[in-house]
């Protein structure tokens, strides 16, 4: 009876670290840019059906400021935020600067 116990809670454990945002609900994580301010949201990826593993750890790791974009990155657009936001899966951050970056 315990092993069930214990293999109910770690299910739901798991079921709740799924659909966490790695950033909370009313809370925005915040960088400057040479282009302006960007501000993510993780509620608005959560609301997309994305959970923290479709981006953590393989684009990003979860560690505050770890993050390292450049704008080779962004022109490449391999990895990061332009591993989706490619115009494919996601609108595409070439010519949509204000979508992410506010002066």
């Amino acid at each position: 009876m315990k092993l069930l116990t214990l293999a109910v809670f770690l299910i739901l454990t798991l079921a709740l670290v799924s659909v966490a945002v790695a950033v909370p609900p009313g809370k925005t994580a915040e960088w400057e840019t040479p282009m302006g301010k960007v501000v993510f949201d993780g509620a608005v990826h959560k609301d997309a059906g994305l959970t923290c593993t479709d981006c953590h750890p393989k684009l990003f790791q979860m560690k505050s400021g770890s993050f390292g974009g450049t704008v080779a990155d962004h022109n490449a657009g391999q990895q990061y935020c332009w591993a989706c936001h490619n115009g494919t899966k996601a609108f595409a951050a070439q010519g949509n600067c204000a979508k992410c970056h506010t002066k």
